[in-house]
């Protein structure tokens, strides 16, 4: 047996080279004194149980991120009807509150810049009142104030919710005092919330 780093004659039996200090072959198939021996060997014995763990340890790390995102949308999650349901009784809110931009919050887009504008300006210049601007939002066919004035709380009752995708159509019955009236809202899905949709 000779040494791979010099090539000296190696004892039998011995771990290094004599004369260049290499460690020659620990079992069949190293080759002696050869580099993959020798720098495996030097490490402490922590290291080489630290890389047979690692892989175990990533695995129990997955398993654990999985296992809380799948308790977090257990948990968090909503449904579409859940959904469409906080908004009709955000707007309700809105409406007893006297909350015009929680309100118009409720609405697409396109209707919030034209429920923004009515409120606004026109509200300066025309007395538009809550219930008026309610009112026409809702697609009612008169104006809530025509029931029972602003002072009356409205109630929104949830009759039936029809989803087809990204839209849906919800019929309720706004009741103000003694007076109701039915009306089916047409709602459209953006991002993860639904809003009542009179754009079209």
């Amino acid at each position: 047996m000779f040494c791979t780093n010099c090539g000296t004659r190696a004892v039998p039996g011995g771990r290094f080279c004599q004369a260049c200090g290499g460690q020659l072959s620990q079992g069949p198939g190293t080759p002696v004194g050869s580099k993959a021996a020798s720098e495996s060997d030097h490490k402490p014995a922590g290291q080489h149980l630290e890389k047979r763990a690692s892989p175990a340890k990533k695995i129990v790390a997955i398993v654990v991120v999985l296992a809380l995102a799948v308790v977090g949308f257990v948990v968090f999650h909503k449904s579409d009807e859940q959904l469409i349901e906080d908004r009709i009784q955000t707007l309700q809110d809105a409406y007893n509150e006297g909350d015009a931009s929680k309100l118009i919050s409720c609405f697409d887009h396109k209707t919030q810049i034209e429920l923004k504008a009515i409120g606004g300006i026109a509200s300066s210049v025309l007395g538009v009142s809550i219930s008026d601007l309610f009112g026409a939002a809702a697609g009612l066919s008169s104006n809530l104030s025509s029931f029972t004035g602003d002072d009356v709380a409205v109630v929104i009752s949830i009759h039936s919710i029809r989803i087809r995708t990204k839209t849906a159509q919800v019929d309720v019955t706004f009741a103000i005092g003694a007076e109701s009236q039915d009306t089916t809202l047409p709602m459209v899905k953006s991002g993860f919330s639904w809003y009542i949709n009179l754009s079209g």
